[in-house]
């Protein structure tokens, strides 16, 4: 039994071995089984000794609620250098890692359903948020480090490695794990490192992923480029496969993962943001609320009482996860209650229905106002055809003085009371009246410019209606070839299962045909065999192929020479009576090879067809983002054909020159 010593002179004597790591070994101590002690391979130097002695006076408080905080620290001798710290024993609680794949949790964390996740999600979030809220950083932050409860409790240990602010003094953190460390410290020396709960935030939102989608890492998915993409390397470059921009980056979710939005709009939201730009990631506590208010937004799905889902979802992921990778995530069987591996191609048509059609993107187009270049046109226009106010009125008068003199002038000659005089004063006036109306020819280089607005109106109207073509020729084609793709093969499925049934009835049918001929076949035409039917008889039937019971039908026994309706009729009764005799073996007369054959030609189609299926929204989405970037440019040049159009509209109209 070891003897170590507390840097205040008590003597702790080490129990059994509890577990070995890379820096020390944990025993229990003798005596006292509420603490373990945790001793190093070799004595810490002076900075981690002050480290553990500050730790270790820290009065009982929040911080040894969620952690296993240094009581006291250890010497190997009295007065000797720290080599090692004491820490309440954490018993009952198994590391968080072992709630991510389903076969861990069923045997750890037997009956555990997302609710349960979710629970202790919150809970980890809780236990950082008391960490910061002491002024420390936890740093290396890691699934490891995490204890949990049947009770969904959290408890945080390795307390040693936390970067603490005691006394006016920061003790740095000098580790961390890459798949937890933030893009902005990835590849940086650590020990040199000032940590902040920003950084903490970072593993938090990987540690609470981890634990919502079934121990999946948010920066591994399927990289599209070439090459392999390791998940400390995506972290540095953003490349959050689950996110919103992931195929921007490169990247997909990977097969058979439940959507970003399964965890509520909310999570999804603190996902996106805290795989983001640093600075911008929620806080534990933010994590904390937001998993509270997912706990009681959770219902029971209507197909699995196993399932729990968050509400604001139309169709449960775990069913359609489930069937995709054939396997149950929360104990039993597979959604839909069949064995595993079983396909459910209601749940993977549900998914493909799901994808959206490909956006059109044509924006319509309101009628704008007048552009500037139109405005100076029109003012232009309007300066050059204004008449001087005294010039019109002289004008006026003229007309006025010229349609009275050309009247007397006709009564002079024609009478005083001649219509013609009348009629010529009125002309008169008229015609010299509206000569100041009449406006003189535009000037070259209005009319140049507003010939030159009408051919920008009509090529951009070429335009729109070419592109509007060639859209409408171009259609959906990836997206619509998919989908058509897809549902021959759900309906080539429904067919399948029927036309093997068919098939094998088929194969059954013959083969019991073929038995019963073979049965009757034994059965010769002999003289005295039916009654009336002798040896002259026999040799008859013979003659036209009529030789056992086998032979018998009502066509070729009533044609044989000598055979009447009643002779017939007696040998069609005694098929009938050896008919009778005959019994079906299944098991020796059809040929289970052949059935097995049959069988596995449509298994073989079967199982490339669900592929298919199970593939097939991951394939549809594909074909939508391939149509809307093949649609694209097209899209563009009829929005600025549509816009210029308007415009040019606008521009005319104001002119009242269309």
């Amino acid at each position: 039994m070891s003897i170590f010593w507390t840097t205040t002179g008590a003597m702790v004597h080490l129990g059994t071995e509890l577990g070995r790591g890379g820096e020390g070994v944990v025993y229990e101590v003798h005596g006292q089984p509420d603490v373990v002690a945790k001793v190093y391979h070799q004595a810490v130097d002076s900075a981690k000794a002050q480290k553990l002695e500050a730790m270790a006076a820290l009065p009982p408080g929040p911080l040894h609620a969620v952690s296993a905080w240094p009581r006291a620290a250890l010497q190997a001798r009295p007065s000797g250098p720290v080599q090692g710290f004491i820490m309440p024993a954490v018993r009952g609680h198994k590391a968080a890692h072992l709630l991510y794949s389903p076969r861990s949790r069923r045997s750890e964390f037997a009956g555990a359903d997302y609710k349960f996740l979710v629970h202790v999600a919150g809970n980890v979030a809780r236990a950082f948020a008391v960490v910061h809220q002491q002024g420390h950083v936890i740093g290396d932050v890691n699934h490891s480090g995490v204890l949990v409860g049947a009770d969904g409790t959290a408890h945080l240990i390795d307390c040693d490695s936390f970067q603490v602010s005691l006394n006016g003094r920061t003790y740095r953190c000098a580790v961390g794990v890459p798949e937890y460390t933030p893009p902005e410290l990835q590849g940086v020396r650590l020990s040199d490192v000032h940590r902040t709960t920003d950084h903490d935030a970072f593993g938090l939102a990987v540690m609470v992923f981890h634990v919502l989608f079934m121990g999946r890492h948010p920066f591994a998915g399927r990289y599209l480029g070439s090459g392999p993409m390791p998940v400390a390397q995506a972290i540095r470059e953003g490349r959050f496969a689950f996110g919103p921009g992931a195929r921007r980056s490169g990247m997909a979710p990977p097969p058979h993962a439940p959507v970003l939005r399964s965890a509520s709009d909310e999570v999804a939201d603190l996902f996106v943001a805290a795989f983001s730009a640093p600075g911008r990631r929620p806080a534990p506590a933010r994590w904390a609320s937001a998993l509270s208010s997912l706990a009681g937004e959770l219902v029971t799905c209507s197909h699995n009482g196993r399932h729990v889902h968050w509400r604001g979802l139309s169709t449960c992921p775990w069913c359609q996860v489930e069937a995709a990778a054939g396997t149950s995530f929360f104990g039993g069987q597979p959604a839909g209650g069949a064995t595993q591996g079983h396909f459910y191609a209601d749940v993977a048509w549900r998914e493909i229905s799901a994808v959206p059609l490909p956006t059109e993107m044509l924006k319509p187009t309101a009628s704008p106002q007048p552009s500037q270049r139109a405005l100076e046109l029109r003012r232009e226009i309007a300066t050059f055809r204004s008449a001087p106010p005294l010039l019109q009125s002289f004008v006026r008068l003229l007309a006025l003085t010229t349609g009275v003199a050309l009247a007397l002038a006709t009564a002079a000659l024609f009478g005083v009371g001649s219509l013609w005089a009348l009629v010529t004063g009125v002309l008169a006036f008229w015609v010299i009246d509206e000569g100041r109306r009449w406006r003189h020819p535009l000037p070259k280089s209005v009319r140049s410019r507003m010939d030159k607005m009408k051919a920008e109106l009509a090529l951009a109207t070429e335009t729109r209606r070419k592109t509007g073509a060639a859209l409408q020729a171009l259609g959906s084609s990836h997206y619509d070839r998919t989908l058509a793709a897809l549902r021959e093969s759900r309906e080539r499925l429904s067919e399948s299962k029927a036309e093997e049934a068919k098939a094998l009835a088929k194969v059954r049918a013959d083969a019991k045909a073929d038995a019963q001929k073979r049965h009757l076949s034994r059965f010769a035409i002999n003289a005295g065999t039916v009654k009336g039917v002798g040896n002259a008889k026999v040799q008859a039937l013979a003659s036209r192929g009529v030789r056992t019971a086998a032979d018998i039908n009502r066509r070729n026994v009533r044609s044989v020479p000598g055979i009447g309706t009643e002779l017939a009729g007696r040998l069609e009764t005694w098929k009938r009576g050896v008919e009778r005799s005959f019994r079906f073996n299944p098991d020796r007369d059809i040929d289970s090879a052949a059935l097995a054959r049959i069988s596995a030609k449509f298994a073989q189609e079967r199982q490339t067809l669900e592929r298919h299926l199970s593939q097939g929204a991951t394939a549809l989405r594909d074909a939508r983002a391939r149509t809307e970037a093949e649609r694209g440019p097209l899209v563009a040049a009829a929005n600025t054909a549509s816009a210029r159009v308007s415009q040019m509209e606008s521009d005319l109209r104001h002119l009242k020159q269309r």
